[in-house]
């Protein structure tokens, strides 16, 4: 073997390992390939060779500035300890890594998390031992270090008030507790207390009538004088008016997102998820480097129906979204209030569904929802105060 034929043996396996696509240099530094660019025109960035076909860059050189990318990083996620304890921020912020690599499936995320929580460090920070649990998940070491820098920028959005509550944990909506499917963590913005309250959801269709509009603003108006606090989403049509009604009336509601809480959707509503922020409580079960997809605010239903003691629909259509609140409810065995104007209504299929559910309540004004709210939280206090006898 000459000379020439050495230096290529030993120099490829070098080469191989140390230069770097721009496609390769981006996502070794959790950057897009338009950012990358930038720090390359501002010199923050040098690559090697520089060619009309593409850049090529030393993985070395590189080590350095993603040094600084983490440090700047992790010090606005030390922030956050000013509310939450660390260990919950490191194992959400870790929770969502493992979430990322599997394209936000919580099905295929839990059980490979429950075993990588047996194995490592998990409520702390991931990259001391970022290249033994990429081996543990089967990924190239590159792709687990972009989700877990994707994750960590996102969370750099969350404001030192914000909370992150783990399942069991304090703020955990209690209710919610109970059921083996609800988010293993929440993030708030908001008075954490109100989940503490009588909680009761109030939602109805997105295309909504004069009277129902009118239905909703009032009977919201009267819950909340009532003493409940009510939940309800920040989408177009009833959601909006239940929760303008409360605000209205300086009446503290929760709000439950399909976005990320540091999103605003749809846009208009941004001034009024500012107030219920302000006053009230908001909730997503959605990190804030997620990118929202459409079927993100289907899942807020389970949410809002796995907190609440009832569920009122104010009105809907046979093919109305707001259909799977009153279908999770049946699942978590959760009491609907049905407007006997829809039961009547023969142009109408969907409260067929849940004339047999046992815990279906008609209801033709709003002094027959306050009184069936009252029998199902006094029934709620005797339950909590048998189980609380049952213990002592």
């Amino acid at each position: 073997m000459n000379v020439k034929e050495m230096d290529s043996r030993f120099l490829r396996p070098v080469i191989e390992q140390e230069i770097l696509f721009a496609s390769e240099a981006a996502s070794y530094l959790g950057v897009t390939p338009q950012r990358l660019n930038q720090l390359v025109h501002t010199g923050k960035v040098k690559p090697v060779r520089t060619s009309p076909s593409g850049n090529l860059y030393m993985r070395t050189d590189l080590e350095e500035r993603r040094k600084r990318m983490d440090g700047n990083q992790m010090m606005f996620i030390t922030a956050l300890f000013h509310k939450n304890e660390p260990e919950v921020v490191y194992e959400a912020i870790n929770y969502f890594t493992i979430q990322t690599i599997f394209n936000g499936s919580d099905k295929k995320t839990v059980p490979m998390y429950e075993r990588l929580y047996d194995k490592w460090p998990m409520t702390e920070e991931l990259t001391p031992h970022i290249r033994e649990i990429s081996e543990d998940l089967g990924v190239e070491q590159e792709a687990l270090e972009k989700a877990y820098s994707t994750v960590v920028g996102g969370f750099q959005q969350l404001g030192e008030e914000d909370l992150i509550v783990k399942k069991g944990g304090v703020h955990y909506p209690p209710q919610l507790n109970t059921l083996s499917d609800a988010p293993l963590f929440l993030f708030m913005r908001g008075n954490p207390d109100l989940l503490e309250e009588h909680l009761v959801t109030v939602v109805g269709s997105r295309k909504p009538s004069k009277e129902g509009e009118e239905t909703a603003y009032q009977l919201s108006k009267e819950i909340g004088k009532q003493g409940y606090v009510i939940i309800s989403g920040l989408s177009k049509g009833i959601d909006s008016i239940v929760q303008q009604a409360t605000v209205d009336e300086d009446i503290p509601t929760i709000a439950i997102l399909g976005t990320p809480i540091t999103h605003f959707h749809p846009r208009e509503h941004q001034s009024l998820q500012g107030k219920l922020e302000n006053k009230g409580l908001v909730i997503s079960q959605f990190p804030p480097s997620v990118k929202v997809q459409r079927w993100h605010f289907p899942m807020r239903y389970a949410l809002m129906s796995g907190m609440a003691a009832a569920n009122v629909i104010i009105e809907a259509s046979d093919k109305s979204e707001v259909l799977q609140q009153a279908d999770y409810a049946m699942e978590h065995k959760r009491p609907i209030l049905l407007p006997q104007s829809a039961l009547n209504n023969r142009g109408l299929q969907w409260p067929n569904r849940y004339i047999d559910y046992k815990h279906m309540y008609a209801y033709r004004k709003m002094s027959d929802v306050i009184k069936r709210m009252n029998i199902i939280t006094e029934g709620e206090h005797d339950a909590e105060a048998k189980r609380v006898k049952q213990t002592v």
